[in-house]
This record gives structure tokens, sequence and C-alpha cells, in this order.
């Protein structure tokens, strides 16, 4: 069990198991609101003419037709496979196949009366990849959903989540808690070996006590608290922070991850709907959702009273969200929230690249109210107040302008997780996120150079 305490300011961490009793220290962070934030309960959103199922998640594609156009479908049916696990993309409502292409399978004529396919009893782990619930896990050193036969050393599951309005804290809204922790115990039973580590902050400390009290006769569930500051709640480096290393198979899975676990062992269901919030600046309706996936994000839009003016739209919160694809027509399971903002040239919006592979990131930063150009760093060091990785920004910066690969590495460039705290708060406006990526990607191409030359 780890306890919070606060001394001259500074968060620490106590690991009460260990001997030593090692000590954590969490510095930086910085929270960032946005008006607007969904309030309310949940909303069921009427049945859709059609669902728009994206064949690309994380790095898997489902290459694998299993139907063909014109075909009616029964809900939870397979409709694709790759061939990673194998794994299989299912029908969210029974209907039609009506357009299959590339990127989508398009399905119309739907009907929620139905009754659904059932999940095939397994363990845990063939659960949670016959199910379809694996949608929201992912490998926290590489972004990518975990191979089938992989027994994680130890899974993240984010429940802090501290980026404007996803919905990730809200677990009361998406089941009871009773059925959240029968996830959590089921998935503490993937290998006794495997430990859970259940990412609090201190001000879900009454959520908190409800979990460990529920889970107390699971050994290997742990609960870790954090400073209620975004940028702390990264899982990657809460797992650096635990001594896990990238050559280990560290997993992070959401709460949705856990209902819809418990679903499937307790009652069989595949993953085949999602929750989610829409809101930002310029929603008129912020609100939490239950959809299909493949949900048109055209009428979550509408359904939200988006503004009518230009807008972004950004898979996630405004410091952590990737900008929607312009292809991208269904909602997937790896949209936990919609924030919608009025596409105003006079501000820019912060560049994300997210860990893994086909990085999508924006096109511009979001920056401070300072207005002017881009100007030489300051050294006010600002940057280094919010970093939650613990570097020197402006020091990183300095190297790279001077193509200082090797001191830029030692400093721990590689470190950087992307955050855009940094540039959010930089006074002169230097987009430090964006060369932070690139001497990464330079970085990471010359040593693959390097080990080929070797070889």
């Amino acid at each position: 069990m780890l306890i919070y305490t606060q001394d001259s300011g500074n968060y620490s961490l106590k690991l009460e198991k260990t001997v030593d009793k090692t000590f954590m220290k969490y510095k930086g962070g910085y929270n960032i609101r946005l008006s607007n934030p969904p309030t309310g309960n949940v909303l069921a959103l009427p049945t859709p003419e059609q669902l728009f199922l994206t064949r690309h998640i994380a790095d898997i594609y489902f290459d694998e037709l299993m139907v063909s156009p014109d075909e009616k479908v029964d809900q939870g049916q397979a409709l694709a496979r790759c061939n990673k696990g194998p794994l299989n993309m299912h029908a969210p409502m029974a209907g039609t196949v009506k357009y299959i292409t590339d990127n989508q399978i398009i399905l119309g004529q739907l009907n929620s009366n139905t009754a659904p396919t059932k999940v095939t009893p397994g363990s845990t782990q063939d659960t949670i990849f016959s199910s379809g619930c694996f949608i929201h896990i992912n490998e926290v050193y590489s972004g990518k959903i975990p191979a089938k036969d992989s027994i994680p050393q130890a899974i993240f599951v984010r429940i802090a989540n501290l980026d404007n309005y996803v919905m990730a804290s809200e677990i009361e809204l998406m089941g009871s808690l009773q059925e959240f922790c029968s996830g959590l115990k089921l998935l503490a039973d993937i290998s006794k070996d495997t430990i859970l580590h259940v990412v609090v902050t201190k001000k879900q400390a009454v959520l908190a006590k409800k979990i460990k009290n529920d889970t107390a006769d699971i050994s290997n569930i742990e609960l870790v608290t954090i400073p209620p500051r975004y940028g702390l709640d990264n899982t990657r480096l809460i797992a650096d922070r635990w001594g896990y290393r990238a050559d280990q198979h560290i997993w992070s899975i959401s709460p949705q991850g856990i209902f819809a676990l418990a679903r499937a062992v307790n009652q069989g269901e595949k993953t085949t709907y999602t929750y989610m919030s829409v809101s930002g600046p310029a929603v008129n309706r912020p609100q939490y959702y239950k959809v299909p996936l493949g949900y048109p994000i055209a009428d979550l839009l509408k359904a939200s009273e988006v503004k009518d003016c230009p807008v972004r739209v950004i898979n996630g919160g405004v410091m952590s969200g990737i900008e929607l694809a312009a292809d991208q027509t269904g909602v997937t399971g790896d949209i936990a929230g919609l924030t919608v903002l009025e596409n105003n040239s006079a501000r820019k919006l912060l560049k994300f690249a997210r860990f893994g592979l086909d990085d999508r990131r924006f096109e511009d930063f979001f920056t401070t109210d300072m207005q002017g150009e881009v100007r030489a760093c300051v050294s006010c060091g600002y940057c280094q107040s919010v970093c939650p990785a613990g570097l020197l920004p402006d020091y990183l910066h300095k190297l790279l302008y001077c193509n200082d690969l090797d001191r830029a590495q030692s400093a721990g460039l590689n470190k950087c997780v992307h955050c855009g705290l940094c540039s959010f708060i930089c006074v002169s406006k230097i987009e430090l996120t964006e060369q932070f990526i690139k001497g990464q990607a330079q970085l990471k191409a010359e040593q693959h150079k390097s080990s080929e030359g070797q070889a």
C-alpha cells in the first residue's frame, strides 16, 4: 500500500512493503482547465442509420474479412480478423453489411432487439482477447495491443486521468463499484506473479478506500496514489518510478476494460459498446454517452450541439489528445472523450504524439495567452517546474538546437513522454514538444543505423 504525504510542497509516496522504505518524489505537473465539462448521467442515443467500424485499431489491422457485402450479421458476430492472436472485430449490433473498404466495414439496417452471441467460456486471458475487451488495453512502453500469449509482469489500472474531461474516473457512471472490483479480481487472476497497480489521486480517496476494502482478499492488487496534477498521471512515468523496464510486458488498462472483462466473464457479453464524453468550449451541451462501437461521430457532435463555427475535434483531452483524423467517421474503443475547440488561428493547439506506431499529432501548438512571435529561450525555468519527468526542457532545447544528440540523450531526452506542458508554459512560445519528438526520432534512427552497421 502506498501512503500519500506532503512535505515542503513536495508530494511523497512511501511503499510500505519494501524493506528499505522506498520513497517516491513527485514534482512537476500542471492542471489546465477548459470550459463546458460534461455533467449529469450517461445518455444512450437512438439507434443510428449506420455504424462505421474502423479496421485499424492501435497497431493492428483486421485484414482477413469474414463477411461479404449484403450479408446479414448477428450482434457479436465476427466481421474481420487480425492474425495477431488471432483477434476478431465483432458486430456491435445485428444488421446488414452495406459496404466494405480498406479502412471500414459499414453496417446498416440495424436491429437492437436481437439476442447477441455470447463469449465462449475460457481462462481470463483467453476471455480478454475473445470478447474484444483487448481494445481497452495497451503495452505501456510501446503503445501496442498486447500479444495474446504474453503474461504481463504488471498491469496499471488508470482511474486517474487528469486531462480535461475524458471519461476515466467516472466509474459509477459506467457500472457498480462491485462490478468494477469483480473485474479487478478477474484481471489479478491472470497470474499470481502479476501485480495490479490501481492508480488514483488524493482527491479520489473515498473511491480508493472502497476499492481497497472490496479487494482486500487479493494480495496482488496495490493502490498507487499520485498528486492531482496533469502529467503525473502518465502511465509510463509511473511505471518508470516503480522500476519497470521497456523490455518487460507492462500493461495499461482503462476502467472501461475492467468493466468489459467483468461482463464478458460473468455475463458472456462481448465488447460492442463504449462510454465516452463530448465536451469543450465549442460544445453547447456537453454530455457523457454510451454508444455502440462505430457510432457516427457526426451524430454525436450534433447531439452535443456543437457551435456553428469552424472547430477542431480532438480524441482525448486538449493536452494528451490527438486530432481526430478526417477519415474517422465512427467511434472506436480508444475514444474516452472528444474535446471540441473553436478553430481560432490566433490560438494554436498543443501537439501530442502517441507512443507506438502511426503517430498522429496536432499541426499546431496550444500556447499561453502571451501575444507575439516565437523568441529565444530566456531561461525562465517555467518548463522545468512543470515537467513531470523531472527533465530540464530548456537545456534539452539548447542541445538539440546545436544538434548535440549524444548530450541530449545523456540529459534524458528519451524520458520525455510528450505531455506538452513545456510547450504550453513557455513564455517564448518555443515548440519544445515538437523538438523533442523529432530529436527522439532522429536518435532512434541513428541507433538503428549503428546497430545495422555492427551486424
